[in-house]
């Protein structure tokens, strides 16, 4: 279906986020924690003791890319079948996206072209575009982002609609534990293509995971991140969606890297 593969390609576009820890308080705490969340983006290292990180699974992000940075992700799943006879449960897209400007003194620019046909790789696909800009509170760091998906299509998304999303994102701490909040709208979202409701709540559970529940559309998620230590940038979410459908709900597996251009 349709839906689904905006769904796929939207968890593509931001796998690689990583979100760090936000402990800060104050304005003078705040300015730490901006640079660390900036070098995440930028796939930097950065200190063991903000190692702690929550993610939202399967949910698409206010966080956006910096200038500079790129981030590779795939994205594959596991449903019910589609009908025809050489249907299969397996689906699976590519995503590549790059990004440009100061999301904290002014608004980055993020462009992307998304794989729709794995097995067939390149046969059908898409290229996004979006921008975010990054804002302070007291107690933590959010982002806002807008993006456009389904320009100029090819192959299978040949005839799909522009669609699009805006969302906004929170990271902050309850008792000192990390948490993420995403709460946005988005065009072609429901099983019938109509708009839909953006939601989502991560918490973080040790140094290198985290859980989350959302929902996209029509479709409620659950979920788990994986940031592994031995590769700064990189993160693994699982998730659980369509919870409602039964037997038809799909697991998806969504791997994604994050790296500055420049090597910095």
């Amino acid at each position: 279906m349709i839906v689904f593969k905006k769904l796929y390609a939207s968890t593509a576009i931001t796998a690689a986020f990583l979100a760090c820890s936000a402990q800060a308080q104050t304005e003078a705490e705040l300015e730490p924690l901006v640079m660390e969340l900036e070098a995440a983006l930028a796939g930097e290292t950065f200190s063991s003791d903000v190692r702690r990180r929550a993610g939202i699974a399967a949910v698409p992000s206010g966080f956006g890319l910096s200038n500079g940075t790129a981030s590779l992700s795939f994205s594959g799943s596991y449903g019910p079948e589609r009908g025809d006879p050489d249907s299969t449960r397996f689906d699976a897209s590519t995503a590549f996206s790059v990004g440009f400007g100061d999301p904290v003194n002014a608004v980055a620019l993020e462009f992307g072209v998304v794989n729709t046909s794995f097995r067939n790789f390149g046969e059908s696909g898409f290229f996004t575009v979006g921008a975010n800009r990054q804002f302070s509170f007291a107690g933590g760091t959010g982002s806002v982002a807008v993006t456009v998906s389904d320009i100029e299509g090819w192959g299978d998304s040949k005839d799909n609609d522009v669609s699009g999303t805006a969302t906004a994102s929170f990271v902050y701490s309850i008792n000192g534990r990390p948490v993420m909040a995403t709460i946005g709208a988005g065009s072609s979202l429901t099983r019938d293509g109509d708009t839909g409701l953006i939601a989502g709540f991560g918490l973080s559970l040790a140094p290198d995971w985290a859980v989350s529940a959302g929902v996209v559309g029509e479709s409620p998620i659950i979920g788990a991140s994986y940031f592994p230590s031995a590769l700064q940038g990189a993160s693994v979410n699982f998730s659980l969606r369509d919870l409602d459908e039964g037997d038809d709900a799909v697991f998806g597996i969504d791997l994604g890297y994050s790296f500055n251009l420049f090597g910095r």
